[in-house]
């Protein structure tokens, strides 16, 4: 009998709210936080989301490629709202990442809600 694989998912942890959105030129991950840029109207990724952004936003993908590289501008599928899980986020090099107490009230502001471990 020949193997099976499962794909797990370490980001999604309840109900979500999807949009497909403006991204701006960049290498994306599964798990990267975004903020809306006004100037460029678009997302791009954020290290440091503050309470005054505009949007927040955390890059989704098709879940099956785990990046994507945008050369010029263009659109994909985040996570607007909804139950996340705390360890399913990662930085711009697609290393996990620990998020701290601020972040994550951050991302309580605007609906994202944060599954402890």
């Amino acid at each position: 009998m020949a193997a099976v694989t499962y794909n797990t998912e370490s980001l999604i942890a309840g109900q979500i709210q999807t949009d497909v959105v403006a991204l701006a030129a960049d290498t994306y991950y599964k798990g990267m936080i975004l903020t809306y840029n006004a100037s460029n109207n678009n997302y791009e990724y954020d290290a440091s989301p503050a309470v005054a952004d505009t949007g927040v936003a955390i890059y989704l993908g098709d879940s099956i490629n785990t990046s994507r590289v945008l050369a010029a501008a263009g659109y994909d599928t985040v996570i607007k709202a909804g139950e996340v899980q705390e360890g399913g986020f990662v930085n711009d090099s697609g290393v996990a990442v620990a998020l701290d107490e601020d972040i994550i009230a951050i991302l309580s502001t605007f609906g994202i809600y944060i599954k402890r471990a």
